[in-house]
């Protein structure tokens, strides 16, 4: 077993949480009525390329995604991630504002993480729960649940 190391608490939160493995970083927390809110960053290793032109952009504003990640002390959770936005500087580019890439987070236009969509998916396939009750565990509607479902 590893000696115990005194390092910064948002080390320490990513590494319970194990956000870096969904490309964030925890950066504040809060509870919203039943909810537990995490706030983070997006890991960004400087700034993104246009989807059209592949050119680099410069660093716009930031938006802020939400997902739901999986439960945690058996409270839902959600992440509230800030994510860069860039303009692309190629004036025959039809692209002018994108947004940094989050495919490591979730599928694009997708309210859960992809580790929240895998555990929805064993939830119902191995544990023989029903959607419902997945619903409730994770503080979404049976439509979005089910929702994430047929989007795998």
């Amino acid at each position: 077993m590893s000696e115990p190391t005194s390092l910064p608490a948002s080390i320490v939160a990513d590494t319970i949480m194990r956000t870096i493995e969904l490309g964030v970083t925890i950066t504040d927390a809060a509870l919203d009525d039943q909810v537990t809110v995490v706030f983070c960053d997006l890991l960004v290793d400087g700034p993104d390329r246009c989807p059209s032109c592949s050119q680099a952009g410069t660093y716009r504003d930031t938006i802020v995604r939400t997902v739901t990640d999986l439960p945690v002390a058996g409270h839902p959770l959600q992440l509230r991630v800030r994510v860069p936005r860039y303009r692309c500087e190629n004036a025959s580019c039809d692209q002018e504002v994108f947004r940094h890439n989050t495919d490591r987070l979730a599928r694009a236009g997708a309210s859960t993480t992809r580790r929240c969509a895998r555990h929805v998916l064993r939830r119902l396939m191995v544990d023989r729960t029903s959607v419902a009750a997945i619903a409730r565990e994770l503080g979404l509607s049976w439509d979005t649940v089910n929702a994430a479902l047929r989007s795998w």
